[in-house]
């Protein structure tokens, strides 16, 4: 997705995510935990061990210093690192209205504080 195509602002973000992949039979469960690169209101860049094939839908949790949102999301682009790693961007696709405005504000206030630090 080129930068052009985003409608929010990555900010650079480490934090650990704990996602999983249940299928709509229910028969296969597949999770990871990876930790993120960055995170937009629109979704996030995770870096794993192991991948979930692209488009799956995921189920996840993300820690926001003491706040923890739940959301479910789509992998939407995958890429292979030269250690191994690797990154999953996944597209936000249902969240809970609450958990929207945390992430909402949280992104507005590393936002601020990126830019102050840039001048």
């Amino acid at each position: 997705m080129t930068d052009e195509k985003r409608r929010a602002a990555r900010i650079t973000f480490k934090g650990l995510v704990h996602c999983e992949q249940v299928d709509v039979s229910r028969l296969s469960h597949n999770e990871t935990m990876g930790r993120t690169l960055d995170i937009s209101e629109g979704g996030i860049l995770l870096e794993a061990q192991q991948h979930f094939p692209l488009l799956s839908q995921i189920d996840f949790g993300v820690a926001l210093g003491d706040e923890i949102i739940d959301a479910k999301g789509k992998v939407i682009h995958l890429s292979q690192k030269e250690d191994g790693k690797i990154h999953m961007g996944i597209q936000f696709v249902e969240m809970s209205e609450p958990d929207k405005e945390k992430l909402r504000e949280y992104c507005r206030k590393k936002q601020d504080g990126e830019e102050k630090s840039n001048q």
